[in-house]
């Protein structure tokens, strides 16, 4: 899949010369039939230009902006995320074409042509959060264990700031802030007196063991301005009933003011909780931490 993002389309590929870099062809054996891409007219600087605008071609491919992020359910050293999406956290690894052809020939056992190599280079991506480990995202009740499940893995171009976006490798973290009682968390989510089989419900950042919870997206809200805009909305609508204006309009002022209500009532409800505070739970739960980073705009 990120060969075809990152590589040049395979029809494109039989036009490629056999020989890309440092050509042999071009001492006195040259034999233009050995350039299968390059017509037998062009001379020697031709060739080299030609060949030189097809590598930056292929390195502008090369260095597309990516970034894989989310629950792999998987280790960055699995062999899922090494081997098969090659994923590395060698920086040295996330060479340009040039280098690529370079180290080839100097391999004694390499025999394929340039565009055979281009053929088979598998690209790598870099994966940004093994300077994390042993910290993980996913607590495991049965290993005691954190599992670094929730990973970004990004290309080439977004890790060496080629195509004016650039990761920000000191800002990936894994969030826990705010995942605290008082903070995102509700205290009666939490219980000191648990049993075996309720055991797992409890998170071990909070605990010492694990939790699936429930995460609440919070709305800060001014409790004094909603206050007074309410008694506003009914002096308003005491008016326009006293006025007889019309129904829609006062339909909006009933239904304006009847939110303002509702949203004071759960402020009041979760007061113990945090009073300038309403909750407005997310269905389903989770027991993975978030992770977050910066893309830097260039």
């Amino acid at each position: 899949m990120i060969d075809n993002i990152i590589k040049i389309p395979k029809e494109e590929f039989h036009r490629l010369p056999k020989c890309l870099i440092d050509c042999p062809e071009y001492e006195s054996d040259f034999k233009p039939d050995d350039q299968d891409a390059i017509s037998d007219k062009l001379d020697k600087e031709e060739i080299i230009k030609q060949n030189e605008n097809l590598i930056k071609k292929l390195d502008d491919e090369w260095n597309e902006n990516i970034l894989l992020m989310g629950d792999f359910n998987d280790e960055p050293y699995n062999k899922s995320i090494v081997k098969f999406l090659n994923a590395t956290p060698n920086l040295d690894l996330l060479r340009d074409w040039r280098t690529i052809f370079q180290l080839k020939r100097k391999d004694w056992n390499n025999t394929n042509s340039d565009r055979e190599i281009y053929l088979e280079e598998k690209p790598y991506l870099y994966n940004c959060m093994w300077k994390l480990i042993p910290d993980g995202t996913h607590y495991f009740y049965k290993t005691n264990s954190l599992f670094l499940f929730d990973q970004f893995i990004v290309s080439r171009g977004l890790l060496k700031n080629l195509k004016h976006l650039k990761i920000d490798l000191d800002s990936v973290k894994i969030h826990k802030n705010c995942l605290s009682i008082g903070g995102n968390l509700l205290e009666k989510n939490f219980s000191n007196n648990v049993n075996y089989k309720n055991k797992k419900k409890l998170h071990s950042y909070q605990k010492l063991s694990p939790m699936s919870f429930r995460f609440s997206k919070t709305k800060i809200f001014d409790l004094n301005k909603d206050v007074k805009e309410k008694k506003e909305l009914e002096i308003i609508l005491q008016e326009a009933l006293q006025l007889n204006l019309n129904e829609n309009i006062t339909k909006l002022i009933k239904d304006k003011l009847k939110g303002l209500r509702e949203r004071l009532d759960k402020i009041q409800k979760d007061k113990g909780y945090h009073a300038n505070f309403a909750q407005d739970p997310n269905t389903g739960f989770s027991d993975h931490f978030p992770i977050k980073c910066i893309i830097e705009i260039n």
